[in-house]
């Protein structure tokens, strides 16, 4: 049996709906994800879970506004910034596109260094059923990316099409 991949997320109490979609998507794959909420019970303190945040194989960080205000989260970022293979390891979620925007994302809607956000995964209640719609404003937006993220992106879209998932 393969080792389990573990990732350590990242992000401010404000995001959780965002963590939690992320924490759902690996649910069935070979992926751990620790989170501090989970894992505070574990360690004496706080600071603990937060230097261990190395020892992960990747770490995904929600960046918002609140995120870069929060004091324990830019210990975090601290944290990893010790890791000489930090760039490696970090995959930066940067926060402002809503939920359902971020759940509706194709690959296809990478495009010239940016992300174009044109569409929302929407729910109805009553129904329990999922569709794709337009963006809250209909307006399409542009999220610049780095070469970094481009390149960390390519890397998760080959391996998702080695194992038969692709969108």
């Amino acid at each position: 049996m393969l080792d389990k991949t573990t990732i350590f997320l990242s992000y401010f109490w404000n995001d959780t709906e965002i963590a939690n979609k992320i924490d759902s998507y690996f649910e069935n794959d070979n992926v751990v994800i620790d989170r501090g909420i989970r894992a505070i019970e574990n360690w004496k303190s706080i600071k603990d879970i937060m230097n261990t945040i190395r020892k992960h194989n990747c770490v995904i960080m929600i960046i918002s506004d609140s995120y870069l205000h929060s004091i324990n989260c830019l210990y975090e970022m601290i944290q990893l910034i010790k890791d000489l293979n930090f760039a490696e390891k970090v995959f930066p979620l940067i926060s402002g596109v809503r939920v359902g925007e971020i759940a509706a994302l194709m690959w296809d809607d990478i495009q010239n260094g940016m992300i174009v956000v044109n569409k929302s995964e929407k729910y109805n209640r009553e129904k329990k059923e999922y569709w794709i719609g337009p963006t809250k404003n209909g307006k399409e937006r542009y999220m610049p990316l780095t070469d970094e993220i481009i390149n960390l992106l390519m890397r998760i879209k080959a391996v998702q099409q080695k194992y038969g998932f692709s969108s």
